[in-house]
């Protein structure tokens, strides 16, 4: 005697029901079983993409071979060149340890992984992997190497004009109102810093404009009131205060560039 539930009066009423056949109990066992297997070999598998992935990002010796282990190669790539102009890019081959992976639980960062191995000078390196459409594992470049178009304290220096930049920073609510930017009915202010500098620049947008609101509510959400994000940044015509821009888009709301930037 088996117990049935029945939708009609909603109440557990007794029925007769016959017990399914011994042997299609055993295929469907035979079934979750090879389903479980599937989902193993799956992940397995990208693990090991993903392993080779880093190793071949490692153990590169010039820009053609760190290329193709890495996302965005045709928008990458020039960026590469100019940093590596100065720079000498020497492989650092993984050990023979397996790396750790961690999903990144993010919806909207896509599906995303990060990475973190022991390379050859005894070092742990972490990294960002996107798994394309295609299965493949690709190395987050940018993120890497914290790539920005200009050192930060060279930028507070030299202020250039008119010449929108996109940095990856922390933004803060500010409270430097002065010069054209003193009405606080006119202006939002953001305090801007680097992971790798102590300098502070101060960041405007109009008040109550999209913009304005869209990166408050972005930093108000953070239990830190901190944010790490990509801003575009622009030292406008005559302006006066000292250390001050004016941002003009949020390119990302994290260090990882998700898309190629619009202008």
């Amino acid at each position: 005697m088996v117990k049935v539930w029945l939708s009609s009066d909603a109440k557990i009423q007794n029925s007769e029901v016959k017990a399914a056949p011994k042997s299609t109990q055993v295929q469907a066992s035979t079934d979750r079983a090879a389903n479980h297997f599937d989902a193993n070999h799956a992940a397995a598998m990208q693990m090991d993409q993903m392993t080779a992935a880093l190793r071949g990002y490692f153990s590169a010796t010039n820009i053609d071979e760190l290329i193709r282990h890495v996302r965005h190669p045709q928008r990458v790539r020039p960026l590469m060149e100019e940093y590596y102009k100065n720079r000498p890019l020497v492989a650092n081959p993984m050990t023979n340890k397996p790396p750790n992976f961690d999903y990144v639980q993010n919806e909207s960062l896509g599906n995303f992984w990060a990475g973190a191995c022991e390379l050859s000078d005894g070092k742990i390196s972490s990294a960002y992997l996107e798994i394309l459409s295609t299965g493949e594992p690709k190395v987050d470049w940018e993120t890497m190497i914290h790539y920005q178009p200009m050192d930060w304290d060279e930028y507070s220096q030299k202020r250039p004009i008119g010449e929108p930049m996109d940095f990856r920073l922390y933004a803060e609510n500010g409270y430097q109102y002065i010069d054209e930017f003193e009405d606080k009915t006119a202006w939002r202010c953001y305090r801007l810093t680097n992971k790798f500098s102590e300098t502070v620049i101060y960041g405007y947008i109009k008040a109550g404009s999209p913009l304005e609101k869209e990166l408050t509510q972005s930093i108000e959400s953070r239990r830190s009131k901190k944010r790490s994000l990509i801003l575009r940044l622009n030292v406008p015509i005559k302006i006066e205060a000292k250390q001050s821009v004016i941002i003009e888009k949020i390119v990302s709301k994290y260090w990882i560039m998700m898309d190629s930037p619009t202008p």
